[in-house]
């Protein structure tokens, strides 16, 4: 049962963003694992709290990754 797991800090990405990644890395997922997995394929989201996540030691706010990001 193949499992995409996607995590991301909580106010980056708009739900249609989120839903493009749930859904493309799944299709590659089922590219690779044959399409008889498709019914056991499994993605989801998880949204971690602006500035609960910590890259080298220093949190992230989502303004920060939506700067990194342009937008």
């Amino acid at each position: 049962m193949p499992v995409v797991e996607i995590k991301v800090i909580e106010g980056v990405f708009t739900h249609e963003e989120k839903r493009q990644l749930v859904e493309r890395l799944s299709e590659t997922l089922i590219e690779v694992a044959g399409e008889p997995m498709r019914q056991a394929t499994h993605a989801f989201i998880t949204e971690t709290p602006s500035a609960e996540w910590a890259i080298g030691g220093t949190a992230k706010k989502a303004e920060d990754v939506k700067a990194m990001r342009g937008s």
